[in-house]
């Protein structure tokens, strides 16, 4: 009986295929659990235990924006559907500072919404804005006793738009403090072309602690760029020195230099 043998192939690439090595998938071992981990994740979080039964709002009393807050109930409380819902009252509602909506496990959501406090009143083109500490319109409106700048400048402004940093509006702020607290009779503030240069009309109210002369109201500029309170005391020298010759403007926006008219 004849032998079959295999018959040999001269320089052929041919290669036999290889057994599978130990420990050969050991390396997918990791990748296999994790696998298993977020499954078993995504099946908890969907048992109805986790189902929000309760929405707690605090710090509102618009029913609109508590009926939005309060649409999470029936998702899970691990549902990104939250953090959507707080995304859209933030955009919807520019009078809305924050929204701090916490999870309390296993069914309760608690959320505290932070409303915009006006900082001062924005006038432009006949109409008046209000405005927070970080320059930011949220709403038409005005506030008595707050400081009014009126804006002489072209520019657009409508809500949700920022007119100024939280440093220039603070700086106005003080201006208008500083002036009252030196006993000027302060008629309006004002600002053209820069927010850095502001000007302050000014009339005699009266008080003994101030040089007035002039009879009609005098414009004073300033500039935020150096010491207020400097500029301030700039101008209560050149009213003692110079009141009798002073009929309209004073300009403090050079250091170390006052012009008058």
């Amino acid at each position: 009986m004849a032998i079959r043998r295999t018959p040999k192939v001269f320089n052929s690439s041919y290669q036999p295929p290889r057994s599978a090595q130990p420990g050969q998938y050991r390396s997918l071992r990791p990748l296999i659990w994790l696998t298993i981990v977020v499954a078993a994740v995504i099946l908890i979080s969907r048992l109805p235990v986790f189902t929000i039964k309760e929405v707690l709002v605090q710090g509102i009393d618009d029913q609109s924006v508590t009926d939005k807050l309060t649409s999470v109930r029936g998702h899970s409380i691990f549902s990104p559907f939250i953090n959507g819902t707080v995304e859209q009252v933030r955009a919807g509602n520019p009078h809305i500072n924050n929204v701090d909506c916490r999870r309390g496990l296993p069914d309760t959501v608690r959320c505290t919404v932070t409303l915009r406090v006006p900082s001062l009143v924005w006038l432009h083109s006949g109409k008046t804005w209000l405005v927070d500490v970080d320059g930011f319109i949220y709403a038409e409106g005005s506030v008595p006793d707050l400081p009014v700048i009126e804006d002489r400048s072209p520019a657009v402004v409508a809500t949700g738009e920022t007119v100024a940093s939280r440093e220039v509006i603070t700086q106005y702020r003080e201006l208008r403090d500083g002036l009252v607290k030196d006993g000027f009779g302060l008629t309006g503030m004002f600002i053209t072309e820069s927010l850095y240069q502001v000007g302050a009309i000014l009339t005699n109210n009266n008080q003994p602690e101030v040089n007035w002369a002039p009879k009609s109201p005098v414009t004073v500029l300033f500039v935020t760029t150096y010491s207020l309170e400097s500029q301030r005391q700039a101008l209560k020298e050149v009213l003692a020195q110079k009141k009798e010759s002073i009929t309209g403007r004073i300009d403090l926006r050079v250091p170390g230099y006052v012009y008058t008219k």
